[in-house]
């Protein structure tokens, strides 16, 4: 019987001693997690996370690996010790290594004699002048799709066993999901950055008719997407290429008007297969005619676009950097966005130079233009709203089910996930009025007084600016599409230049349908201006009143500093 008691007491103990050695690893587990669950997943929360691993496992080193955007190649993220330091930003080659041979089976791989291993890459000892002994690689996997590996080196004292790829294993599902959430949120704000860019272009330069005006905007804005040290423009002619535009600041050696060879250049080559050419490190391979000069400027990478309308191609953008690998294939369409969109407002603005001197033609392709480029309008909004607009809501979705995979234990990843999810929301919601400012549906079917009214109420929640809105004489029949969204983007531009300039704090709309016209009013109590001044009149307000112009109307500008401005437009029309 005292046997039986003293092997009940001493069974007791040990099974006691192993409860606390288990909960002793999971409150060291939830240290080791606790930088990415309490902080955003930044490479200094991954740091973090591996010092907290390396002192769990009792190693000499650890180090995180991620997969990079498209060809899920490993590099280095965070390293656990100072002497490492050199590796963050090193690219493991494919399919060399441990953490390779890790991620590519989806399983832990550790091996504690890795010297003289055909699957060991020993590159890394080379470059840190550390010697690896023994090596755990568990791989991160968020719905199996890979997100990196976590990598401990030279355990102290031990070798590594299961219950050491155990821990990692434990360790490994959350970062995946932290890391993988932070790409997603990465992504949503390129993806929202990239469009209101892309919308704003759209708008800066269907602003004016004039091919200089175009030119230079165009320049501006795709800066804010694409950096380059030139941009230039080649244009289609008579089966001749030659130079219409180089930004002032790039020093190129040709000058303006000058043709190009009609083979053996990048030119000839993109004008004449209508396709994107994307070229590193051109001294490397002087292989067409412009190669020698770019190599001389100090040019790397080079990218060029056909301008194309209705699949033809009237000329081509050319950009430029002296920095390698400056541009991705992943730019191509966003670039090639920008090049669709120039080649529509080029396209628009050579119709418009070419019939000046009919003023009958001129006014009949002009309106034409317009039409084109609200039909263009249309179709950006309905991508929009539509493509992108479906994207966002399927990720959206994506986050939500993500709270499935989240452990009970990490109230703060949920909180996380919900922000995304309120991200995705936001940035969904700026795509629909994006799509509206484009085409706005309430023109084709409420007609121009509804559609004046809401565009009045939108600016006024938005800019906290009151505005009072008004229509006299509203006929039952409705304006012609050209005059409605005529007075739509006169009311538009107007309200913007208010919120951007004027500091008003009452704005007043007045719609009037005269028996012979219909005229706009915008006025505002802002600070006005001097309409003598060489300034008066902006890319925008020119615009305006070509529009107008086109319709047989004219623009009316009365202002005065410190008095307000107010802006009258008006079309002739019949109203019966």
């Amino acid at each position: 019987m005292e046997n039986q008691q003293r092997y009940i007491k001493t069974h007791a103990h040990h099974q006691t001693e192993a409860y606390d050695d288990q909960a002793d690893r999971y409150l060291r587990i939830e240290q080791a997690l606790r930088p990415l669950i309490l902080s955003q997943p930044t490479d200094q929360a991954l740091e973090q996370m591996i010092v907290e691993v390396k002192s769990l496992l009792g190693a000499e080193g650890a180090s995180v690996l991620r997969c990079t955007s498209g060809s899920n190649r490993l590099i280095f993220a965070a390293v656990a010790t100072p002497e490492a330091k050199s590796l963050i930003g090193t690219k493991l080659p494919a399919n060399a290594g441990i953490a390779n041979w890790a991620l590519q089976d989806h399983r832990a791989v550790w091996l504690n004699e890795v010297q003289g291993n055909p699957n060991f890459y020993g590159g890394i000892d080379a470059q840190t002048g550390l010697i690896t002994y023994s090596i755990l690689a568990v791989p991160m996997l968020f719905q199996e799709k890979p997100m990196g590996v976590i990598e401990v080196v030279n355990k102290i004292d031990a070798p590594f066993t299961s219950e050491d790829a155990k821990i990692l294993q434990l360790i490994a599902p959350t970062a995946a999901i932290v890391i993988a959430n932070a790409h997603l949120q990465a992504e949503t704000q390129q993806s929202t950055h990239q469009l209101t860019v892309l919308h704003e272009l759209d708008q800066a330069i269907s602003s004016s008719l004039r091919l200089g005006d175009v030119f230079h905007t165009f320049a501006l804005h795709a800066a804010r997407l694409l950096p380059y040290d030139y941009l230039f423009i080649t244009l289609l002619a008579n089966g001749e290429t030659s130079l219409s535009y180089a930004n002032p600041e790039a020093g190129l050696p040709w000058s303006i008007g000058e043709q190009w060879p009609r083979r053996n250049s990048i030119v000839s080559w993109v004008t004449a297969h209508g396709q994107p050419l994307l070229r590193h490190n051109v001294a490397a391979s002087l292989r067409f005619a412009e190669d020698r000069k770019l190599a001389e400027m100090g040019i790397e990478s080079t990218l060029s676009l056909p301008l194309r309308v209705q699949s033809k191609v009237i000329g081509a953008l050319h950009l430029g950097s002296r920095e390698k690998v400056a541009y991705h294939p992943d730019d191509l369409n966003i670039a090639q966005s920008m090049a669709d969109q120039l080649a529509i407002s080029v396209e628009n603005a050579r119709l418009f130079q070419q019939v000046r001197t009919g003023q009958t033609q001129l006014k009949t392709l002009a309106q034409q233009i317009v039409a084109a480029q609200e039909q263009e309008r249309q179709r950006l909004s309905r991508e929009l709203h539509d493509e992108a607009g479906q994207a966002l809501t399927a990720l959206k979705i994506g986050l939500e089910l993500m709270r499935n995979d989240v452990p009970l234990n990490a109230p703060s990843l949920n909180n996380q996930i919900d922000e995304a999810v309120a991200l995705t929301q936001m940035t969904l919601e700026q795509l629909r009025l994006l799509a509206r400012d484009l085409r706005p549906p309430a023109l084709d079917t409420a007609g121009l007084d509804p559609t004046l009214a809401g565009l009045c109420r939108e600016f006024s929640r938005r800019t906290k600016i009151k505005v009072d809105y008004t229509a006299q004489n509203v006929p039952p029949e409705p304006l012609p599409d050209l005059v409605n969204i005529c007075f739509y983007r006169f009311l538009q531009e107007s309200l913007t230049n208010i919120a951007k300039h004027a500091q008003a704090q009452q704005v007043t709309v007045i719609l009037h349908y005269y028996p012979a016209k219909v005229s706009l009013t915008v006025q505002d109590d802002g600070q006005g201006f001097d309409t003598a001044g060489t300034h008066s009149k902006g890319i925008g307000l020119l615009g305006l009143q070509e529009r107008l112009e086109l319709l047989g109307g004219a623009l009316e500008i009365e202002a005065k500093p410190g008095q307000g401005t107010q802006l009258r437009g008006h079309v002739p029309f019949e109203v019966s």
